[in-house]
């Protein structure tokens, strides 16, 4: 092999290894699992207007009270009744949550995740910590996956937000 060839492969060898080191910064990362939106409804009141919510007989609020946005944190709740979801706002959605649950006492908080009722609590009580405990219609042993997948939801929608 003479000095022209060799140059002329080493020339070759490197533009392809530039060529695969550019393509490959292309290509977006797949998430391993669709995002998953919380959604927090209001029970309507009768003759209110509202939507029938997939999944449920429950009409609720056309606009959703709380959703992925307000949620700081979710984890798998322990109660003397079985597992449950736990949701941790943020500070503004906890007051806003507080306020509501003084003054639509007796009506129900509605879990939807992507549009699809899961749960559904009556407000009772306050609600001043901005934590929501809720029981859903999905098995224990789902709700790490489900908790996982609102986790990584919310976070991705707050690496946009201002803090």
């Amino acid at each position: 092999m003479n000095h022209a060839s060799l140059r002329c492969v080493i020339i070759r060898w490197a533009v392809t290894c530039l060529a695969a080191l550019a393509l490959s910064g292309c290509k977006s990362p797949v998430p391993l699992h669709p995002p998953l939106y919380a959604r927090f409804y209001l029970e309507a009141s009768p003759g209110e207007p509202g939507v029938p919510v997939r999944g449920g007989s429950i009409t609720v609020g056309a606009r959703p009270v709380l959703t992925e946005y307000d949620i700081a944190n979710a984890g798998v709740g322990q109660t003397e009744l079985g597992q449950c979801l736990q949701f941790y706002l943020t500070s503004v959605a906890a007051r806003d949550l507080h306020r509501l649950s003084q003054k639509m006492r007796g009506r129900r908080l509605v879990l939807a995740l992507n549009d699809a009722l899961i749960g559904a609590q009556y407000l009772d009580r306050d609600l001043p910590d901005g934590t929501i405990m809720m029981f859903v219609e999905i098995p224990d042993a789902q709700l790490p996956s489900l908790v996982a997948r609102i986790r990584q939801t919310s976070a991705n929608l707050a690496v946009g937000r201002p803090k």
